[in-house]
């Protein structure tokens, strides 16, 4: 997995990392068209907090984290999204900015940020903030796949 740090002042810059043996019915979209959503993160919630997609479409999320404290939004089956809860996941030290990692990013208080996926197959899948406490106080978003 490739982990890319990008400074506040490229924020508009949009990480594509390939991945290889990941289980998502998706993965992260290379530049070209892709239809723009609009995620705000509020509190512990997503805003909206549900979204429809097409099978193929590729979709470019920006996000704005106007909180006081960062946060992440990482695609995945639910099955991925309870290994990642599992495993843990602490804020980045020192993190500032933003960090794509995998199939999601990370937001610094007060940061902006920008995530392309493809969505290739057809299951639904969930949009989820794993840092301590996050999920749990419900800062999870759905995403219908289909045509």
């Amino acid at each position: 997995m490739h982990r890319q740090n990008t400074p506040l002042a490229v924020i508009a810059t949009v990480a594509v990392i390939g991945l290889a043996g990941c289980g998502s019915t998706g993965g992260l979209a290379g530049p070209g068209e892709a239809t723009r959503m609009e995620v705000e993160i509020d509190g512990y919630h997503f805003v909206p907090d549900h979204f429809k997609v097409a099978t193929g479409e590729s979709v470019r999320f920006i996000i704005s984290n106007p909180d006081d404290i960062g946060h992440e939004l990482f695609i995945g089956t639910a099955a991925e999204q309870a290994a990642r809860r599992a495993r843990g996941v602490a804020e980045p030290s020192g993190a500032a900015g933003i960090s794509h990692f995998g199939y999601g990013i990370y937001l610094s208080a007060h940061s902006d940020g920008e995530l392309d996926y493809a969505f290739s197959g057809d299951e639904d899948l969930l949009i989820g903030c794993h840092l301590p406490g996050h999920w749990e106080a419900g800062m999870v978003a759905t995403i219908d796949v289909g045509d």
